[in-house]
């Protein structure tokens, strides 16, 4: 099984094309699922890489800022709920 770092490191390659360090990721929430943990992470990065505007299937990639998110409609009920949460905390 491939750690959480890990998988967020090169999903975020496969999807958006940006390169992260991993060393520059940062895990602010776990949110435990019934078959499976779902993980959120923080990257600090110098600069705004280059990055794709579609993922591999298609979906829409952009950047935002957190609370831009919340203005969302098209975002994940229960990720919105969970950020929601951490801006709370800010």
């Amino acid at each position: 099984m491939e750690p959480p770092h890990y998988t967020a490191q090169r999903e975020l390659q496969e999807e958006t094309g940006c390169v992260v360090d991993i060393s520059k990721l940062r895990v602010i929430r776990k949110k435990e699922k019934k078959d499976h943990m779902v993980y959120f992470f923080l990257a600090y990065l110098p600069a705004l890489p280059s990055y794709h505007t579609s993922g591999n299937g298609g979906e829409e990639v952009a950047i935002f800022q957190p609370r831009e998110i919340l203005a969302r409609d098209d975002f994940f009920p229960s990720h919105l709920s969970v950020i929601r949460g951490i801006l709370e905390k800010l």
